[in-house]
């Protein structure tokens, strides 16, 4: 069975980035912090994370821009990526489906389950054979 072992956080607010990455590190997990999404683009082509945490409020370019650029590169585009937001009307949850993120973490987290909710996307995407596309 696969298991999470990193995630990169793409986001741009220092209190959500830290609280996020000290969630997931105490869990055991290895994070990546960007704040833009050039950055982020740029770690994730070279350590291929198994999850992707992505504002989608960034500075330059927006979050949904980014996805695109991830599921156009070959090397990150069976990545899962999570639309991390304060944005939760329904008009923008079905945009962000629409888009084609894996899933939706809002913001403020639920600290609780935070670990586990990641954890059940990266596991659902492992388990439809499309997972795990680091490199060797």
């Amino acid at each position: 069975m696969s298991t999470l072992s990193n995630v990169l956080i793409i986001e741009d607010n220092e209190m959500n980035l830290q609280m996020v990455k000290d969630l997931l590190t105490d869990e055991g997990i290895e994070t990546f912090e960007a704040k833009n999404g050039e950055v982020g683009l740029e770690i994730a082509n070279q350590i291929f994370p198994d999850v992707i945490l992505l504002d989608l409020s960034l500075p330059n370019k927006d979050g949904y821009e980014i996805l695109k650029e991830l599921r156009s590169n070959d090397n990150t585009k069976n990545i899962v990526v999570l639309a991390f937001t304060a944005m939760v009307v329904k008009d923008d949850i079905e945009k962000i489906k629409l888009s084609g993120f894996d899933g939706l973490i809002s913001k403020p987290i639920n600290i609780q389950n935070f670990v586990d909710t990641v954890k059940s996307y990266f596991l659902t995407r492992a388990a439809s054979g499309e997972g795990d596309c680091r490199k060797v």
